[in-house]
């Protein structure tokens, strides 16, 4: 294992460290972390995450496997389903297999309840089925009897499984609100269950969901705060004369419809809110709406079902035929023949510029036609986080914003963030440097996500609360925004994020 040293580093900088919680990025390492963990701190306790609990560890390290502990996904053992699991295959319940016969479970009830019809009626369907609350139907032959047919005459029945009762969360419905984990420890060459924690609200008094654990703790534990000290709640300048906005959407082709939808759908947001149409410049492909593959022509949306975000749409400019540069001199007011339409802002106005797409570590991707989510080198013009530094600091030198806040929404988009340290500028990002940003608002009928996750939330922050402060939007995306972390950079020379409001970049 040519890591190991790395790996280990927590070990070594803890004097005495009480208890080492570790997930291995594979079963292979767990026993290596486990041999270096006890050679270098054997007093320290290791609990590992549920990858460690796989059949060959004890094979592979025999005695030393001896005490090795860590949780896993479980049964409910009030349900009997492992005594009657190891009758029937006269041998130990495998991990995962009362989750998988759950997901097998849920999906017959959807196709009873859907008449067998899959895509939308399954989803719709399996939607109606968590959300029943109905009398308690369990996993065994007669449960699952009892809730066929209950599902089917639309008595909707409280479902339940293996891992005990089966409740999704009632905004997303693709997460457990609760579900029951094993606490195992390997004794006499064996993994043998120590006890099973329960995150059901109704299992002990005063524990939290599962989802809530997911969707607060563990995030607001590591959201920066924006709450601004000294320099930055020092920096004041003075009040706003005016609103201008620069649009981009990096990217063109079909496989990218979200991107050009969240554009339009913040271009729209602006409008709405009375920002006339030659503050806002817009550069995007648009070659979505009247795509040979949209079933729709002339129409884009950012949720099923909604307005079409096309209609009125001044487009300035396509992001095919702009560089780096030409951003740079839409932003310092440099009109040319071939750029005609520029940011004219001065000192006392706010300035939002809006960029969604695809990046990477290299930075953000312009005027490129993917066929899906991958870019290859040399195919895009990148803009990297030195180039946006340093317009950012010619900007600030010529006078060209009072305040500048910079929203990006790609894939590693926190990279952006190195080296910005420009006064009065603030750059939030749906994704930090090193992880992906996600898609949402999936329609069947297209085939296509119309939105970006961190977009999506923004825009209806945007729509619905204006009025919240830059740092309670923050606050508020940080935790909705799915498997990516909302992030903030520069907020420290941007002036208090708590006293600026959502409503002047946004509106006139």
């Amino acid at each position: 294992m040519p890591q190991q040293s790395s790996r280990a580093r927590p070990v070594r900088r803890a004097a005495k460290p009480k208890v080492l919680f570790a997930a291995p990025p594979s079963d292979v390492a767990t026993a290596c972390i486990a041999r270096y963990a006890r050679s270098r701190a054997p007093e320290t306790r290791v609990l590992f995450s549920d990858i460690a609990r796989y059949p060959g560890l004890i094979a592979e390290m025999g005695p030393e496997a001896e005490g090795i502990e860590g949780t896993v996904n479980s049964y409910d053992p009030e349900t009997g389903f492992e005594a009657a699991f190891t009758a029937r295959f006269n041998r130990p319940l495998p991990s995962y297999a009362a989750a998988t016969h759950d997901a097998v479970l849920l999906l017959a009830y959807g196709l009873e309840r859907s008449g067998g019809v899959g895509g939308e009626s399954l989803a719709r369907a399996m939607g109606e089925v968590v959300d029943g609350t109905g009398h308690t139907t369990g996993w065994d032959p007669a449960g699952v009897k009892d809730a066929l047919g209950a599902n089917r005459s639309g008595n909707l029945p409280n479902v339940s499984g293996g891992t005990g009762g089966l409740a999704y969360s009632p905004d997303l419905r693709t997460e457990l609100s609760s579900s029951t984990y094993g606490h195992w420890k390997v004794s006499g060459g064996k993994f043998v269950f120590q006890e099973f924690i329960s995150t059901s609200p109704d299992a002990h008094e005063g524990s939290l969901s599962a989802e809530s654990l997911f969707r607060t703790l563990a995030s607001e534990s590591k959201r920066d705060n924006g709450t601004a000290t000294g320099a930055s709640a020092a920096y004041d300048p003075g009040p706003r004369a005016g609103l201008w906005a620069l649009i981009v959407a990096g990217l063109a082709g079909w496989e990218n419809y979200r991107h050009q939808a969240d554009a339009l759908a913040f271009y729209q947001l602006l409008r709405s809110r009375g920002v006339a149409d030659d503050r806002i410049v817009l550069a995007m492909a648009d070659d979505i709406a009247g795509s040979p593959r949209n079933p729709e022509p002339g129409i884009v949306r950012n949720y099923p079902g909604g307005p079409n975000l096309h209609e009125g749409a001044n487009i300035d400019y396509r992001t095919s035929s702009l560089s780096e540069s030409d951003l740079s001199a839409i932003l310092n007011g440099e009109s040319t023949t071939s750029l005609p339409h520029v940011i004219s802002a001065g000192r006392q106005d706010n300035v939002l510029l809006f960029m969604v797409g695809h990046g990477g570590r290299a930075g953000f991707y312009m005027g490129v036609h993917s066929a899906g989510d991958s870019v290859q080198e040399g195919e895009a013009t990148v803009l990297d986080s030195a180039e946006l530094a340093g317009m950012l600091g010619s900007l600030s030198a010529s006078g060209r914003f009072r305040r500048l806040l910079i929203v990006v929404e790609a894939c590693h988009a926190g990279a952006l963030g190195a080296e910005i340290k420009t006064p009065g500028v603030l750059l939030i990002t749906g994704a930090n440097a090193t992880e992906n940003s996600q898609a949402s608002n999936y329609d069947v009928k297209l085939n296509q996500f119309l939105a970006d996750d961190f977009a999506w939330e923004l825009f209806r922050l945007g729509s619905d609360s204006p009025s919240l402060s830059l740092d309670e939007a923050h606050r508020i995306a940080y935790v909705r925004v799915k498997a990516s972390h909302v992030s903030a950079y520069n907020e420290d020379r941007f002036g208090d994020m708590a006293t600026v409001t959502l409503a002047e970049f946004i509106s006139p």
